[in-house]
């Protein structure tokens, strides 16, 4: 275990009060989803976006899978060249506060005042996230990302009842081929205290 999934077994599991919490992906859950992805992916040319990007575990884990990718490998001799090739043109985020777009800023990055491809829309996120009329949120990914598809959609959406789906459907709608989200089934009858969860 690396020293930065040491530094985020220590952090809570949450962040927050019930429904606003903010709940952290656990690292070995980040692991089954990623390496369920198709090995065809881990080459220079595929783009992944964290929809819900709160600690950095998916584009932290995504980072180590791609540094060790033997296609990366060959076209990236230098570790360096390779680490800012991926950096730089393969890892986006979309964080659901500012704090959780530090946090994850400084997983993946190592440190907060790096410039990253991690944006956050602050107090606003959820709104601009389930509006149907997605056109601020296209054009501000143009403009932060100067792309609006990415090859891998991945994430854990909020857990609030129903919103899920609404981020799943915004993922294939990111998506030009992988879409991987966590959306227990159970949320979708489920009051909106949660209780008849299991």
């Amino acid at each position: 275990m690396s020293t930065i999934e040491n530094i985020l077994d220590q952090f809570p599991d949450r962040v927050g009060e019930k429904k606003d919490a903010q709940i952290f992906t656990p690292a070995h859950i980040a692991d089954e989803i990623i390496d369920a992805l198709p090995d065809t992916i881990w080459n220079s040319k595929t783009t992944f976006l964290d929809i819900c990007c709160k600690s950095g575990i998916f584009l932290y884990k995504i980072y180590k899978k791609l540094m060790l990718s033997k296609s990366m490998e060959l076209e990236f001799p230098d570790k360096q060249k390779r680490a800012k090739h991926i950096l730089e043109n393969q890892l986006y985020g979309i964080s659901p506060t500012e704090f959780c777009k530090m946090h994850s800023t400084k997983t993946v990055y190592g440190s907060i005042n790096k410039n990253s491809n991690i944006i956050s829309f602050g107090d606003n996120y959820n709104t601009i996230m389930q509006n149907k009329n997605r056109q601020f949120l296209l054009e501000t990914i143009q403009k932060e990302f100067n792309t609006m598809r990415f090859g891998v959609v991945i994430g854990n959406p909020p857990y609030n009842k129903g919103m899920d789906l609404d981020f799943v459907n915004l993922g294939y709608d990111l998506s030009s081929n992988i879409t991987a989200m966590i959306t227990p089934a159970k949320w979708q009858t489920t009051s909106d205290d949660y209780t008849g969860c299991a």
